[in-house]
């Protein structure tokens, strides 16, 4: 009966704490939800492909269709910008069907960028597998690739960056909002009030505390990449820098914010965690978005990490330059700028 009495003792405990709840149950649902819509089965696999008719015969409209009933097909009138896309990085593929398409004196082309890797191969093989289905063996296809804007891919490009906004985001909401919660529990700010450092002061000792903390993360982390995994960076090293602070002050901001909330620091933990994990899964830190489907891809922008890992990819994989990374980093500093309002807006100085 004891052990009965304990074990009901601790239940009815952790189920009054809402955090432990919500860490046991919702939060695997969350996840559960998300990698479940993100791979998700369909009738075609959401990869956008581009796609030049220049024979509107039915035979080759009928093979678009085929393409498009397993990729995305999107639709160009030219050649020479299809092309250009696939060179951009703005695409992995383009089908281009030739005038004589449907007479047998042209073939189809699938030009492709093979520098994206894995994922590229793959377009190759679905495209190859429909048409050999559409044709038979006597496949009209010609397959050519070229390099486009990822230089020398390697998974580096992908992981440094997208696990490096994690990290920062994470020990920057967590570190910042518990030295807050612990200070204001400690009874610190009062006396601070008291002393001639000032509300000010006091906070901007705390943001540039956690904007060094991140700083020494970024260097390690990018160290490691470019030293250990052969990391390249295309771009410039300062523009990578400056998405680099944009993304620290961001985890400080996230930081002020949460403290302004939570009175504990398990609390504080799981705030930040809440919402840098589904930040992270959706927005193209854990695998490339383009393999996503649509609609999450669009949910994915209302993310600030979906647009600090877009400028981050502009740079060091396509080696793009400020004015083209412009609009991902002031949607940055926007949220930058809301984090930071909020928080000093909000911000408690008694527990």
């Amino acid at each position: 009966m004891k052990v009965l009495t304990i074990a009901g003792k601790s239940l009815r405990i952790f189920f009054r704490d809402r955090m432990a709840l919500f860490w046991t149950f919702a939060f695997p649902l969350l996840l559960i939800t998300i990698f479940s819509l993100a791979f998700s089965g369909q009738d075609s696999i959401d990869i956008k492909v581009l796609a030049v008719q220049q024979d509107n015969s039915p035979t080759a409209s009928a093979y678009l269709d085929a393409l498009d009933s397993i990729l995305t097909l999107e639709r160009v009138e030219d050649v020479a910008d299809a092309e250009a896309q696939v060179l951009d990085g703005e695409v992995v593929a383009a089908v281009i069907i030739p005038p004589g398409f449907s007479s047998g004196e042209e073939s189809a082309r699938l030009v492709y960028d093979e520098s994206r890797g894995e994922f590229a191969n793959t377009v190759v093989q679905i495209v190859d597998g429909v048409t050999r289905g559409f044709f038979g063996l006597q496949t009209p296809l010609e397959v050519e690739s070229v390099h486009g804007a990822y230089k020398r891919w390697n998974p580096a490009q992908q992981y440094v960056p997208g696990m490096g906004i994690m990290m920062v985001l994470m020990i920057g909401g967590i570190a910042v909002s518990s030295r807050i919660i612990n200070e204001r529990k400690a009874g610190t700010f009062k006396r601070n009030l008291l002393a001639p450092i000032g509300k000010l002061s006091f906070s901007g000792g705390e943001i540039l505390c956690g904007f060094l903390v991140g700083s020494m993360q970024v260097l390690v982390f990018f160290g490691v990449g470019v030293f250990v995994f052969g990391l390249e960076i295309v771009g410039s090293i300062l523009l990578v820098a400056l998405i680099s602070a944009l993304v620290i002050l961001l985890g400080v901001g996230l930081g002020l914010l949460i403290s302004a909330f939570t009175r504990s620091q398990e609390a504080a933990s799981g705030a930040t965690q809440a919402f840098v994990f589904p930040a992270s899964a959706l927005a193209g830190l854990w695998f490339p978005i383009d393999i996503m489907p649509g609609f999450m891809q669009s949910i994915a922008k209302v993310f600030p990490t979906y647009h600090a890992m877009n400028a981050y990819q502009d740079v060091i994989v396509r080696g793009k330059g400020l004015l083209e990374i412009a609009p991902s980093l002031a949607a940055v500093a926007g949220f930058v700028l809301v984090f930071f309002a909020l928080g000093l807006l909000l911000f408690k100085w008694e527990a």
